[in-house]
């Protein structure tokens, strides 16, 4: 009865008695052998289904040989993500019970993909019906199949729920370091979600919030501006466009430049055409220009289509936005989160590819790491990610969007080129406060 708090222990070895941690169907599976599965990751990805019981943390303390004090603790850690409630607490005593529901649901996940029995489980979900709900998913494109696509897809996981343990710990409170992984903490990583980022959240609250009354063609424009500069200090400067004066922008851009103020963002690299002028100028005139022109051609097909590919397919002509349609998909994003796009019918169905994703798509399927792939394949690819990653997800992270699976592609790009001593990017993370 005291099979998951029994993960409580987090230690090797450990093994209450009565029954051990098991699948609904399954003999038990010792706990030793799970905690070397999950690690750290026990507390946040298996609850307990047995939604009557009550446990005191004297009971817990015997059968998990542990402190009471430590007990205690890590009740209010269960407490904490929603997997158990207090019935009870006073001054004599505690007692608290799971909690049913998604929990129950969570434990059968688990138990199924570290049962030890396989397909021969009735819980047990095949490999064969994992590869046929990816494949359906991506419309038909096959998972990948070989055990180097998998070792690739499973690094790629962990990349993201590493990545996410940072940001909650860092959003905690808790001190730096806030991860394991020596790499994670010394070179920045952008979130797990784009939303989740500095940059997109003043973006949301001071930029295209406070203004989605204005037409269509104006809010699309503006989040190219905002994407092609990419700092919120520029755009706080400037403010928000309802017309167009490149050469005002130009000057103010190197008004600040000259005054050593952030102006453009190092986070990705900025176009400039094969232009040897300065980025301003090329940016306002080359780019932007062009964009403040055919931006109510671009809304027209928004209202008509309800499709950021069809969308997307029109943006691309402009110059600066076609290419691997990285800017393109950089401003789209934005306004996907306005009344422009965001009733889109095709969020999750279509994606195009950045570059370091398309490298990042290489690794996991064993590609050379430069190869030029056509676009419909690395998005099926991406797509069957997706899928996957449902399956894979621990119940912490956050929902899930195709365009996070490309945006985080990107950053496993960069962190696979670290691990593997390729290259060394070229800011390091130092939290305020820390010294260097």
């Amino acid at each position: 009865m005291f099979a998951v708090l029994a993960a409580l222990a987090q230690v090797k070895g450990s093994e209450p008695p009565g029954d051990d941690f098991s699948c609904t169907h399954c003999p038990p599976v010792e706990l030793d052998r799970l905690v070397a599965l999950l690690g750290d990751d026990v507390l946040r990805n298996v609850v307990c289904r047995l939604s009557g019981a009550h446990y005191t943390p004297g009971r817990l303390s015997m059968a998990l040989r542990l402190p009471e004090g430590q007990v205690l603790r890590r009740i209010d850690t269960l407490r904490g993500w929603g997997l158990v409630r207090l019935v009870r607490r006073d001054s004599v005593t505690t007692i608290v019970e799971p909690l049913p529901g998604d929990g129950a649901r969570t434990l059968e996940r688990w138990a199924d993909k570290y049962c030890a029995h396989g397909e021969s489980c009735g819980t047990a979900i095949s490999d064969a019906r994992k590869k046929a709900r990816s494949a359906k998913a991506a419309g038909g494109v096959a998972a990948a199949t070989s055990s180097e696509d998998d070792s690739g897809a499973e690094r790629f996981f962990r990349f993201m729920i590493e990545r996410e343990k940072l940001r909650l710990r860092k959003d905690s409170g808790a001190a730096w370091p806030w991860s394991d992984d020596p790499i994670l903490n010394a070179y920045k990583f952008t979130n797990i979600k784009r939303e989740f980022d500095r940059t997109t959240r003043w973006m949301r609250d001071n930029w295209t919030s406070p203004n989605e009354q204005r037409p269509f063609g104006e809010i699309i424009f503006n989040c190219g501006l905002f994407r092609y500069f990419g700092t919120t200090e520029f755009a706080e400067a400037i403010g928000w466009q309802r017309r167009w004066s490149p050469d005002r922008i130009v000057d103010a851009a190197q008004e600040r430049q000259r005054r050593g103020e952030r102006t453009f963002t190092g986070a990705y690299i900025i176009p400039t055409l094969g232009h040897r002028g300065a980025k301003s100028e090329v940016v306002c005139h080359s780019i932007l220009t062009p964009l403040w022109e055919a931006r109510d051609a671009i809304a027209a097909a928004a209202r008509q289509t309800r499709s950021w590919r069809l969308v997307a397919r029109e943006m691309r002509e402009l110059p600066g936005f076609g290419g691997t349609g990285f800017m393109t998909k950089e401003v789209l994003q934005d306004a996907m989160h306005t009344p422009v796009l965001r009733d889109v019918v095709d969020r999750n169905d279509w994606c195009p590819a950045g570059p370091g994703a398309r490298r990042a798509l290489n690794r996991i399927h064993g590609r050379p790491l430069h190869m030029n792939v056509a676009e419909a394949k690395l998005i099926g690819e991406m797509r069957a990610l997706f899928a996957r990653a449902r399956d894979y997800m621990p119940p912490f992270m956050p929902e899930l969007e195709l365009h996070d699976i490309q945006f985080q592609l990107c950053e496993f790009d960069k962190y696979e080129r670290v691990r593997l001593g390729e290259e060394r990017p070229k800011a390091r993370y130092w939290p305020e406060g820390v010294h260097r």
